[in-house]
C-alpha cells in the first residue's frame, strides 16, 4: 500500500511508495541516520528548531527498531517543554534503496548527527 507523498501524490517519481508527510507549507526536518547516533542534546536542538515553526515536523527512520521507543520518549519529554507536540515526530520504515533516495527529496532540510 502506498503512503501519501507531499502534494497528494501516492507514488514517488520513481514509482515507489512514499512516506506520510504534511502537505505544502510545512517544513520537514529529516535525519536518515541510525537512531543510536541521536544524542539527547542534539534532539533538544532539533526540538528548538521545531519550536520556531509551528507546522514543522521531524522525520526519522525507524532504524534500528529497538531504538524507537527511546527516541519517542525523549522527543516527547524534550519537545513538550518547548511547546512542540509529540505528534510532530514522523517515523518511517526503511525503503528499498531506489525509493529511499527519491523519498529523501521530500525533506526540506537534512539534519546530520
Amino acid at each position: 500500500e502506498a503512503l501519501r507523498c507531499r502534494g497528494g501524490e501516492e507514488r514517488t517519481p520513481a514509482g515507489g511508495r512514499c512516506v506520510a508527510l504534511p502537505g505544502q507549507g510545512e517544513v520537514v526536518l529529516a535525519n536518515f541516520g541510525q537512531m543510536y547516533k541521536i544524542q539527547p542534546d542534539l534532539l533538544d536542538a532539533w526540538c528548538r528548531a521545531l519550536a520556531t515553526n509551528e507546522k514543522g515536523v521531524l522525520w526519522l527512520l525507524r532504524f534500528p527498531e529497538s531504538a524507537v521507543a527511546g527516541i519517542e520518549r525523549e522527543f516527547s519529554a524534550r519537545c513538550s517543554s518547548k511547546g512542540v507536540n509529540a505528534s510532530r515526530l514522523v517515523l518511517s520504515t526503511l525503503l528499498p534503496a531506489e525509493e529511499h533516495i527519491v523519498a529523501k527529496g521530500l525533506a526540506d532540510f537534512a539534519l546530520d548527527t
